[in-house]
Parts: structure tokens; sequence; C-alpha cells
């Protein structure tokens, strides 16, 4: 198994963040952090020159002003394509050497936050919208924007738009208004924190078929869920190992705080040992998986 890491931090946190204990553990993990542009500053790129200095691969995970929404959504993609031209600025101001663009395929962050404090009535309201508005173009210009870069690009995606039967059907993003970008790799993140009792068992339905989920939260973010243990973290980790996937942690920050590095590389060293939940939790989440299709049509 390959881990890697999401940070979430402005410049300056970020930079403080970095101590040499940090870089050491990530470069024997050989691991990736993806770094959430929450601000474009200098502190920012001189957070990535020191992540680059030490050899530690950057994603550059796309976020906007909160103003604008926070993630790239089917209602700003102006904003979303003036923040990617502004990053790729930054790059070039720089000198950066970040070689892929991280893009948050979520909903509207208001939406987002009613979710998680409401989440029946908010989906009943996701359940009744069917608009695109002129995302497909905005789609279309942020993805030629980013391969003229000479950027990869990644998808941090909701489990349930996995669901969805085809392009031309997508009942998940038209509803949850997501920018329909299709290219690069489709991460799901699969935050059991956020999942409910059953957070495993939908963490098991979603792995198959992916290179790389997202797992957590062990700290940080926006949402105020209680985080994951060691205890928890490590039985995901098995989980996923179980599919032959690779693991991205939501977040580094959490990680430092819980002390969760030094684990990490004993509990690479040793061999992740695959888990699997009991059958009655897969069948439970077959059932949900299958009301999300449903969804979907």
């Amino acid at each position: 198994m390959q881990l890697s890491f999401f940070t979430e931090l402005p410049g300056t946190a970020l930079s403080s963040l970095l101590s040499a204990d940090v870089l050491g553990a990530l470069q024997r993990l050989r691991a990736r952090l993806a770094v959430g542009t929450v601000d474009l500053s200098h502190a920012t790129a001189d957070a990535l020159t020191t992540l680059h200095e030490a050899g530690v691969p950057v994603t550059a995970w796309l976020l906007l002003e909160r103003g604008d929404g926070y993630f790239p959504t089917a209602f700003n993609g102006p904003q979303a394509l003036a923040r990617l031209d502004a990053l790729l600025t930054l790059r070039a101001e720089y000198g950066l050497r970040f070689d892929t663009i991280g893009l948050d395929v979520e909903p509207p962050l208001p939406e987002v936050l009613s979710a998680l404090s409401s989440p029946l009535t908010q989906a009943l309201r996701w359940r009744k919208r069917r608009e695109l508005g002129t995302s497909e173009a905005d789609s279309r210009a942020f993805t030629t924007r980013v391969t003229t870069a000479g950027l990869a690009l990644e998808r941090y995606v909701l489990p349930v738009s996995l669901d969805e039967s085809s392009a031309s059907r997508r009942g998940w993003t038209e509803r949850l208004g997501l920018l329909p970008v299709r290219e690069g790799t489709a991460v799901p993140m699969l935050y059991t924190s956020l999942m409910g009792p059953l957070g495993v068992g939908l963490l098991d339905a979603y792995v198959p078929g992916a290179q790389l989920v997202g797992v957590g939260s062990t700290g940080g973010g926006l949402d105020d869920a209680p985080k994951l243990g060691w205890d928890a973290l490590e039985r995901d980790l098995r989980l996923v190992a179980a599919h032959g996937a690779d693991a991205r942690i939501f977040s580094l920050e959490g990680c430092v705080a819980q002390g969760f590095l030094p684990k990490l590389e004993a509990l690479l060293a040793d061999g992740v040992k695959p888990w699997r939940p009991g059958l009655a939790t897969r069948r439970a989440a077959a059932v949900l998986r299958g009301l999300s299709r449903w969804v979907a049509s």
C-alpha cells in the first residue's frame, strides 16, 4: 500500500507544520502531499518550495475563496477558472514544481455545511434539483488549461457520484450541482468519520475499482464531527489494503497532532494486514448503495 496525505492549512501554518521530523517521515513513507490552496500567498509558495526541495511530490488541490463557494461547482465556473489562473501565475512567479492539480468535486460550500447539520433536509433539496447551468463549457475550459500547463488532474469525488450509470445520465452531478469534469483520476472520499454506523461497510462497498481512496478524517477540515483515533484509522487502512488500493489520509495536520506518523511508518514496515467487515455490515451497505444508484437514475 502507498500512503499519501491531504492538508488544508494556509501557507504560514503549513510551513510551521513542515518540521524536519515531518518532512523526514514523508520522505520515508515516499508520500505525496495534496496541498489545499487556502491562500495563494508568498507563504504558500515557500511551503511548496520546501516540499519540493525535500523531494516530496505535491498536488495543488484547488480551493476557492469561501465567498466564491470554496469548491469549484456547476455554479461558479468563472471563479474556478480565475482561481486556476491565479494558481498557475503563482507557479510561474515562484518556479513551483507541483505536477498535479487536485479538483474537489463537491456541492457548494453552504450546501455541504447544511448536509452535515441536517442531512435529510438537504438530501430532499438535492433530490428535487435539476440544473447544470453553463458548467459544461467551464468544465472543458478547466480541463484544457490544466492539460496545456502540462499538469495531471485528480478529482476528489463523493462516492455516490460513482453510482451514475453513464455520463449522459448524471443524477447526482445535476442534483448536487457538481462540476462535470470527467478527466483525470477519480479519488472517492470515503471518510468513515462522516459516514455513520455503516461507515466501514460503505468504505468496503466503494473501494473496489478505485486505485486511490481518501480516508479519514484525523483532524482539520470544515466539519466538527469526531475524528478518527488510531484504531479506526488502522482499520480503514487495512480494509483499503484488502482491496489492493492505495490511501490518501485527510489530514497530515491531524496525523501530526495525534502522533500517527511513526505508527504509519511501522504499519507499512510490518505489512498492512487486510481486513473486511462482517457479512451483515456489507449487506446493509449494499442496500444503501442500491438506493444511491436509484437516486442517480
